[in-house]
């Protein structure tokens, strides 16, 4: 991996780290105030989270992964996973079929999209799902959805279930670390960007077995 490249990876980690702790902190300290909020916005505030959540993977590249935070000092950490899990999933869907049916020309040029080609046609389903999982799990959810619908042939089926399973734990990692001491925060944050540097890095060194 160019060491340049390496670097600002590894700056961006840490980055995300700092960030999702002090929102996690902050969201700590003012947890009465913030559930006091969700009680006078009634059913607009699970809806409103949940609008966010869809607009932030089609709308690429529109973040919400910082409100997780917020919202399980607000709404509990197993709500708001299932909120989370229940707005990227929708999210994933619609931009799977954008990209599928009229195509995202933006994409076209991006590794990733040229290593799922790769893995399509030179790994087994097995292997390739798996993959697809791995990338699921660690790489932003916009991304993937536009790149499987645009140069992957696999169903909507297997697009759904590799979906959930990929978005889904670190849902619950970071909702529930959310609530959790600063120690707990600093290990899964830790742990999610080892996670990512290593689909990084399997991206960039990937190579299909002719």
């Amino acid at each position: 991996m160019d060491k340049f490249k390496l670097t600002n990876y590894i700056f961006f980690g840490i980055l995300s780290i700092v960030v999702f702790v002090v929102l996690a902190q902050f969201s700590q300290i003012y947890s009465d105030d913030l559930k006091n909020l969700m009680l006078k916005a009634s059913m607009f505030a699970p809806i409103a989270y949940i609008g966010i959540t869809i607009l932030s993977i089609v709308v690429a590249p529109l973040g919400s992964g910082f409100l997780v935070p917020l919202a399980a000092n607000s709404f509990g950490p197993f709500i708001t996973a299932i909120y989370s899990i229940t707005g990227w999933f929708i999210g994933s869907i619609i931009a799977f079929y954008l990209a599928r049916e009229y195509g995202h020309g933006k994409l076209q040029q991006l590794n990733i999209c040229k290593k799922i080609k790769d893995l399509e046609v030179h790994s087994s389903k097995l292997h390739l799902y798996f993959v697809i999982i791995l990338l699921r799990t660690a790489m932003p959810v916009d991304i993937m959805s536009y790149a499987l619908g645009l140069f992957s042939s696999i169903s909507y089926k297997t697009f759904i279930w590799t979906t959930i399973v990929g978005i889904s734990p670190f849902a619950f990692l970071f909702s529930y670390a959310s609530v959790l001491p600063i120690w707990t925060q600093v290990v899964v944050s830790l742990f999610s960007v080892s996670v990512f540097l290593y689909a990084v890095y399997f991206i960039k060194t990937y190579k299909p077995k002719l």
